[in-house]
């Protein structure tokens, strides 16, 4: 039951509510579509998956400078790397993804 208080956080204090609803999501198909409840640390590291998006988006939302966003962002992406290895997948694309979004766009240079 350790996802529930990353579930609250997510809906009481980020106010991330489709983050929270895919984690929903998540945990009710992993339920509903297998015949046996897989006991594997990839659920834990998906719900720090989460929680460490939902931090993200909060901080961002609230302007808050860049390095402190990355330090936190550093530390719950190392937590779900830590949890399972096979995050770092995920933990990878969603960091370049967020870094090259931090990026101003290109002018035109007509």
């Amino acid at each position: 039951m350790y996802f529930i208080w990353q579930f609250a956080l997510l809906v009481f204090k980020f106010k991330e509510y489709a983050l929270a609803v895919v984690m929903a999501f998540y945990y009710t198909l992993m339920v509903s579509d297998a015949f046996y409840w897989t006991n594997n640390e990839i659920h834990q590291a998906v719900g720090w998956m989460f929680l460490w998006l939902g931090l993200y988006k909060y901080q961002k939302s609230r302007e808050t400078p860049l390095m402190f966003r990355l330090i936190s962002f550093g530390i719950i992406g190392a937590l779900a790397v830590l949890t399972h290895p096979l995050m770092i997948i995920v933990v990878a694309f969603v960091w370049v993804y967020y870094l090259l979004e931090e990026r101003p766009p290109i002018k035109d240079q007509n």
